[in-house]
């Protein structure tokens, strides 16, 4: 009787050491996510220039098998800024990403910041332009305006910060060419030491940011390239993280970014990141074959795209995709 009476004592011991362990890790993640605020825009269809039909849907009433019902498709601008002593920060890299739960899919699209485009209450200019004239606010207009996305939120991270951002999650795999290493080598700090190999690497964040910016060796076009594969890289290293592994990671990075999404979205859409099995896919626009070289009055090169088209290309990437699994009303007979 007494060996059960002291067997049940150590288990009552370990049940409220669990009970202990459990709520630790439940305020920690509680403290955690509360010290994250987000960044306020103003969300309206109206403000944000979106128009009612370019909202992306699943396949219409979508219905999971196991009868959970999909987070809505999710639309995030990504800014890269390039912020310079006494100047109004401009969208060195523009990205629009797309969380889409229902067909286990992630979609990136980078567009080039050369491209004429309208906006708003400054006649034509460079998309990159817009981000100095108005934030990440008209930022986000022009894109949806010129382009016919649904963009509500952003995310904004300055290239300095972006190094401490890569630091932050134990650095990031690349695959580079040789000249790319090259690259690398002469313009980061000697100090921290020289890449000997190409192929898969494993990069800092200093090396990182140098990597997404390189375009003497070739062009703009593979620069963004760049910054679509250094993008996946970090969407990569985070996956397979629990719930308080997210949150810490987030923490670590959430100091050097500026982000429009609410805490609960930040959880809801992160977890079913981490936790699910996501494929990746990445467009460049425009395409090779449609976009002319062209000058503005002041003498400033852009990119002339035919809008249409371009509206045309995005839609098709971005449109609805179906996963095995997944019924439609048009399935259920």
């Amino acid at each position: 009787m007494k060996k059960n009476k002291n067997a049940k004592k150590i288990w009552k011991i370990i049940g409220l050491l669990l009970v202990f362990i459990g709520l630790v890790s439940f305020l920690t993640l509680w403290y955690q996510v509360n010290r994250y605020e987000e960044v306020e825009i103003e969300k309206t269809n109206e403000a944000l220039g979106i128009k009612e039909i370019n909202v992306p849907v699943q396949i219409p009433d979508v219905i999971d098998v196991e009868g959970e019902e999909p987070l809505p498709i999710l639309q995030v601008a990504i800014f890269g800024l390039d912020n310079r002593a006494n100047e109004t920060p401009r969208s060195d890299a523009i990205l629009v990403a797309q969380f889409d739960q229902a067909a286990d899919d992630v979609k990136i699209i980078s567009l080039m910041r050369d491209m004429d485009v309208r906006i708003d209450g400054h006649g034509t200019d460079k998309l990159n332009h817009a981000y100095a004239y108005g934030g990440p606010q008209l930022a986000i207009k022009t894109i949806n305006q010129n382009f016919g996305t649904a963009i509500k939120n952003y995310v904004a991270v300055d290239f300095k910060e972006m190094a401490n951002a890569v630091d932050a999650i134990g650095g990031v795999t690349v695959n580079i060419t040789s000249e790319e290493k090259t690259e690398i080598n002469k313009n980061t700090n000697n100090k921290i030491g020289q890449l000997l190999n190409e192929g898969d690497v494993l990069l800092n964040g200093e090396q990182a940011v140098t990597y997404a910016r390189i375009r003497s060796i070739d062009s703009d076009f593979k620069r963004t390239e760049r910054q679509r594969n250094l993008m996946e890289s970090l969407l990569t290293s985070i996956k397979g993280a629990d719930k308080l592994e997210f949150v810490q990671y987030w923490m670590k990075i959430a100091p050097n970014v500026e982000l429009s999404m609410s805490k609960e979205e930040l959880l809801d859409y992160g977890m079913a990141y981490v936790t699910g099995n996501y494929g990746f896919s990445e467009k460049r626009i425009p395409e090779d074959g449609h976009w002319s070289s062209g000058r503005k009055e002041n003498g400033a090169w852009i990119m002339k795209v035919d809008e249409s088209y371009v509206r045309d290309s995005i839609k098709h990437f971005f449109g609805p995709a179906k996963k095995p699994g997944l019924l439609g009303p048009q399935d259920m007979r």
